[in-house]
């Protein structure tokens, strides 16, 4: 199944970063999972235990950024093909900003009900 992209342009180095518009089922998961496996629930208590630490969520956005990222080309147009992860993670942080921010808008509207998307 083929799926809708968007694209990027980054305001530093002028790469662009082509991104698929949401998430599957089994990413979603993937997603899910991270946060998951980090909460320490107590069921009996109804008690998150307080050693959890909030780093899942960054986690999580790796996670999804991993799943968004269809393609990545530098401003002379070269495409990366490997380790795109690495290559934005070695980015000016403004664009890593851009990509991540880009990311948590396309998640977050991945649960939301149709009533909610058009408020």
């Amino acid at each position: 199944m083929d799926r809708s992209t968007t694209e990027i342009i980054l305001p530093k180095s002028g790469s662009k970063v082509v991104l698929y518009e949401y998430l599957t089922t089994a990413e979603l998961r993937a997603v899910k999972n991270v946060a998951l496996k980090n909460i320490h629930y107590d069921s009996s208590s109804g008690i998150v235990d307080s050693s959890t630490t909030a780093e899942f969520m960054t986690e999580g956005e790796d996670v999804a950024l991993k799943s968004l990222v269809k393609q990545i080309f530098t401003k002379e147009g070269e495409e990366i093909k490997e380790n795109p992860f690495d290559y934005i993670a070695n980015l000016h942080h403004l664009d890593g900003t851009a990509v991540y921010d880009k990311v948590n808008e396309l998640t977050r509207g991945t649960e939301l009900t149709q009533e909610a998307k058009k408020k």
